[in-house]
């Protein structure tokens, strides 16, 4: 989880989004209760980052439901985001984030590790 935060490449899960989110209110609602000068430097300095990684794990979330990154910007669609589960299937964006631990690549994951582990008789 949380590889690549700011990388606008790959999927990622609604459990990562919903984080992503909550971090990103709570930063925000921070800086208002505070009071804190949103045209000030160093607010600046520290919502550009926010916005940044946002729109980087929103592409992603996209990505999931093999949607380009540009659909985050559709009004509402956060919501779908965050409510919708993504493909299980590979797509052009990549792998899903959490693959099945009974699937057929966790059989072979299994099968893998166990090379040179098994004794030879």
């Amino acid at each position: 989880m949380f590889k690549s935060p700011f990388s606008f490449k790959g999927r990622i899960g609604r459990p990562e989004y919903a984080i992503t989110w909550m971090v990103f209110m709570a930063i925000n609602l921070t800086m208002s209760r505070v009071g804190i000068d949103p045209g000030s430097l160093w607010a600046v300095s520290h919502i550009i980052p926010c916005y940044w990684l946002l729109l980087a794990q929103g592409a992603k979330r996209c990505h999931d439901f093999e949607k380009s990154g540009w659909w985050q910007l559709i009004p509402f669609y956060v919501l779908k985001m965050l409510s919708q589960e993504g493909f299980p299937t590979p797509n052009k964006y990549g792998m899903p984030n959490s693959q099945s631990k009974n699937g057929p690549a966790a059989s072979l994951d299994k099968e893998i590790d166990s090379i040179g582990k098994k004794d030879i008789r």
